[in-house]
């Protein structure tokens, strides 16, 4: 993950920056079996994360919230 500044260098450079991300949501039984890494979507692929931080709330696939207070 890029910081700010990062980010400014690399617009400024007109690099395209790759922000989509996957995350399966649902109930841990439900997820084990799930072993998918990317995601082909058009000509790029997409990978899939474990948790993913949205409105400064860091989620979790279970929806735990743990990393969110992890990292509080």
């Amino acid at each position: 993950m890029l910081t700010a500044t990062e980010q400014k260098t690399a617009n400024r450079k007109k690099v395209i920056l790759p922000t989509t991300e996957i995350m399966w949501l649902g109930a841990g039984q439900l997820l084990q079996p799930v072993n998918i890494s990317t995601i082909p979507v058009q000509s790029s692929v997409t990978r899939v994360v474990q948790s993913a931080r949205d409105l400064g709330v860091i989620l979790d696939r279970q929806m735990s919230l743990s990393d969110h207070i992890t990292a509080i």
